[in-house]
């Protein structure tokens, strides 16, 4: 995506394509990290001195490379689906007689405050405790929110969509963050891109800080 938007050649999209369809096959929640790249992209064109008119115009000229190989690739899975369980809507876990699924309450019969409880501030799970990171990032992403580049913001604003929609398809989830691994692993993809922006928004921060202080030290 970073290339298409430096060059927004077809091939780039296409090739995004093929990256978020591949990672479909492995996991298809993955689509809710590939609507966060969207929203990325989106706020990417939409923050610049460019017309919002153009910035539609170019995110879905974006669209119209990515989306046709990503729902090939969405074909292909389903396909593996029905071959392998007999099932084009479903997944693998009707076929499996383990912790009760064959009663007909479904792998998604939790309670869903519960699950978002566990994914944000159980002490066993919790995405802030196992991932301290993330509050800071957050922190400073919104004391300098204004003045953060606006690809970063795009960055996290896409990040957070995507975290928002893993914790709340998961909390309904019989294990809403993934008991079996350590912390939450159900958030990690967008918890860890928020993660990383910690060490250079506290390093940006402090040095327009330092500038503001620079007058008064005078």
């Amino acid at each position: 995506i970073v290339l298409w938007l430096r060059s927004e050649r077809p091939r780039h999209a296409a090739l995004a394509g093929v990256a978020f369809g591949y990672a479909f096959l492995i996991r298809p929640t993955t689509l809710a990290d590939t609507g966060g790249a969207m929203v990325f992209l989106f706020l990417s064109l939409y923050w610049t001195p460019a017309r919002t008119g153009d910035a539609v115009r170019r995110w879905l000229g974006f669209a119209r490379s990515f989306l046709p190989v990503l729902a090939a690739f969405v074909f292909i899975e389903r396909l593996y689906q029905h071959v392998r369980f007999g099932n084009w809507l479903g997944t693998y876990w009707g076929s499996i007689p383990l912790l009760g699924f064959s009663t007909g309450k479904g792998i998604f019969a939790g309670n869903l405050w519960h699950g978002i409880g566990a994914a944000l501030w159980f002490p066993d799970s919790s995405i802030f405790l196992f991932d301290p990171l993330l509050a800071l990032s957050l922190v400073l992403l919104a004391a300098f929110w204004k003045t953060i580049d606006p690809r970063v913001r795009a960055l996290a604003a896409g990040a957070l969509a995507a975290l928002t929609v893993h914790i709340c398809f998961h909390a309904k989830h019989f294990t809403p963050t993934g008991e079996t691994a350590w912390g939450d692993r159900f958030t990690q993809t967008p918890v860890y891109l928020l993660c990383l922006l910690a060490a250079p928004l506290l390093w940006t921060a402090w040095s327009e800080l330092r500038l503001r202080a620079l007058p008064r030290w005078r």
